[in-house]
């Protein structure tokens, strides 16, 4: 059954359930069912139980008391022993139990649905910032709605900082002020749960009255009736989440098209949940309300995101972002994260800090921001830098002609399945290792080919060349799948080996072309050109002159249809493309990963801008060590090397 329920506690303790629909998968594939509870196996519950009776009694908490709880009393049984402690695990405060109601939560269902536990620091960052900005506004008693509560992190502690900064008392916080959104039923007992247990920390009898928890998919849901059901027509006035990162291919189909009807201005691409919330967050936010979410920050420079930057930038609605990087903010969670805030007020520029350690409390507490116009920067891709670094990287990209002007920058191949394709040179012929005795192919219809991220240096390239087993014939368009009977005919050993994997290389019964590669980009790959990979936590521009095909990474060959990219030599390129400035760049400009790394795609490496040589200069280039190269192109971009120090 597919539902949207939306749940509104009354001061009787009974809820006013409306069914409408929503679309996420369950675990078995099929829709929830409204016993929302009952999906939770009862070694779950039991855990659930414990954890929260152990935090009653580590807190001196009446067991009692929380017992008259709407939400906790429908988990704790009432014949279950009292003040018993748990032996699952040391808890001690509030962010364990909500800790634990977040891994309540199956892996699969974490990928379906994106919930993630928020670290407290983030969340109180997150709303330290938004009421500071409300109270700047002159509004004395705020409304907070998360419009995706998950189980409640930013409500209760929401609570407590609008009971602490605004001195009302947290039962009327709760009452009046506090507003909470999830498309999972169980996500927002499990709010009401954990603000009924804060509560009851702050002496408050249970249970209170009214709790704004609706269960309704606020991207699917319209705006104003949500605020209309909540009574705040004006909009909310701080509006904070940590919303769902659920990538395209994890949605259901229906449910995609309906997003993509409902934003057809905003999705673009391969799009994912989080940047929709900053839309329909958008449209819930008082005029001088304050948004703050913590969202992924490939968002500055995704093909997907293009449409919401233009949205936000048009618009002048980013207040500030600090960008986290390459560090990991969710545990268990490969997530590249930065805090954005946004208003309606509208302006000429907005703040900007990048997080270069790992991010705590007290750094997003003292960060220093630089700001930047919305003019120096295009929506196509956000290209964001602090202070100077910002004007230097615009230096270096006005530098001579843009690298995507002067090269080709091209992918390497994908088969798909490396394992079948790649074999070994054995004297005449070709062997593949994939079984265990080893079946000899034909080496003609083989090629040389490297992988790129087997690379480490240079010389690796000659001893790291293998074979790929090549199933095309040339044609005057490009390059022509051989047929099966003309592999048959002269190749029959290598046709004999791919028929016996034929079930690992066919995606469908009827798939005529099932020992196709998977694209058919990379299949000539002459050189001298230069290769890199894909990611790597420095510049590592290889030079290969020979004619092996690649993959995992990218390779680039000079043009030569213009007096400058003739004056360019293949290894003066490679000397400026491995240089400081290089790293500098990609630094500043690229999507990073775990560990430092940069990207080296195309998209992040065609507008570094390739400077003008004399033929001396360029001979200096070829010949001079690295340090001496680097201190060159600092005079030659005219950038300082104390600024790529501080990065680099």
């Amino acid at each position: 059954m597919e539902f949207d329920m939306v749940i509104k506690s009354n001061t009787e303790g009974k809820k006013e359930i409306g069914e409408e629909k929503r679309e996420f998968k369950s675990d078995n594939g099929e829709g929830e069912t409204l016993k929302d509870v009952k999906r939770i196996s009862e070694e779950k519950k039991k855990y659930r139980n414990d954890v929260i009776k152990a935090w009653a009694k580590r807190n001196e908490v009446s067991l009692e008391n929380i017992k008259n709880g709407r939400s906790v009393s429908d988990f704790l049984k009432k014949e279950a022993e009292t003040g018993k402690a748990t032996q699952r695990g040391k808890v001690e405060d509030l962010k364990d139990v909500e800790r634990v109601f977040e891994k309540i939560v199956s892996g699969k269902e974490k990928v379906e649905k994106g919930s993630f536990y928020t670290p407290r620091y983030i969340v109180r960052g997150i709303l330290d910032r938004c009421l500071e900005k409300v109270r700047s506004r002159k509004i004395e008693r705020p409304t907070v709605c998360d419009p995706a509560c998950g189980s409640g992190g930013f409500l209760v502690e929401g609570v407590e900082m609008l009971s602490s900064r605004f001195d009302i008392s947290p039962r009327e916080v709760a009452e009046e002020y506090i507003y909470g959104i999830d498309v999972d039923a169980t996500a927002t007992k499990h709010a009401e749960a954990l603000i009924e247990l804060y509560l009851a920390s702050k002496g408050v009898t249970l249970p209170v009255g009214e709790i704004g928890l609706y269960t309704k998919d606020t991207l699917l849901a319209d705006g104003e009736k949500i605020l209309d059901e909540a009574g705040v027509p004006e909009g909310f006035d701080v509006v904070v989440t940590n919303p769902p990162y659920v990538k395209l291919q994890n949605l259901e189909p229906e449910y995609r098209e309906k997003l993509r009807s409902k934003y057809n201005s905003f999705v673009k691409g391969s799009f994912g949940l989080s940047p929709l919330f900053l839309v329909a967050g958008m449209r819930i936010l008082s005029d001088a309300g304050h948004l703050g979410v913590i969202t992924q920050n490939n968002l500055f420079t995704s093909l997907a995101g293009e449409n919401i930057r233009e949205f936000l930038q048009d618009n002048g609605y980013v207040d500030r972002i600090l960008d986290f990087g390459h560090q990991k903010v969710f545990e268990g969670a490969s997530a590249y994260t930065c805090l954005m805030f946004l208003s309606k007020e509208g302006g000429e520029s907005f703040e900007y800090g990048f997080m270069e350690d790992e991010p705590d409390g007290e750094s997003i507490r003292s960060k220093k921001y630089s700001n930047i116009e919305y003019g120096k920067i295009e929506s196509k891709k956000w290209r964001l830098a602090e202070g100077a670094h910002f004007d230097n990287l615009y230096r270096i990209e006005k530098t001579g002609n843009p690298l995507g002007d002067i090269a080709k920058i091209k992918v390497g191949f994908a088969t798909l399945n490396d394992s079948v394709f790649f074999v070994f040179e054995d004297g005449g012929s070709c062997v593949s290792r994939l079984d265990d005795e080893g079946v000899e192919i034909e080496k003609g219809v083989t090629r040389e080919a490297v992988k790129v991220s087997d690379l480490e240096r240079e010389r690796d390239i000659e001893e790291s060349i293998r074979r790929i087993i090549f199933p095309y014939k040339s044609t005057k368009s490009g390059y022509e799948l051989l047929g099966e009977e003309e592999m048959k005919s002269e190749y029959p050993k290598a046709m004999s080996y791919l028929d016996s994997h034929k079930q690992e290389l066919r995606e469908e019964e009827n798939d005529e072309e099932w020992y196709a590669w998977g694209r058919s980009q990379g299949m000539d790959a002459v050189g001298p050109k230069l290769l890199t990979k894909t990611f790597n936590s420095e510049p590592s521009f290889f030079l290969d002159k020979g004619n092996a095909l690649f993959s995992n990474g990218y390779g680039i060959w000079l043009e030569r249809s213009s007096l400058f990219s003739c004056s360019m030599t293949i290894e003066a390129l490679g000397a400026i493309l491995n240089s400081k400035i290089m790293h500098y760049y990609a630094k500043l400009t690229s999507f990073q990963i775990e560990g430092n790394y940069q990207c080296y795609q195309k998209n992040f490496i065609k507008r570094f801008g390739i400077p003008q040589l004399s033929k001396d200069q360029r001979n200096h280039l070829e010949n001079a060590g690295s340090e001496e190269a680097d201190f060159f192109l600092s005079e030659k971009y005219d950038i300082p090397m104390d600024h790529m120090r501080e990065v680099v």
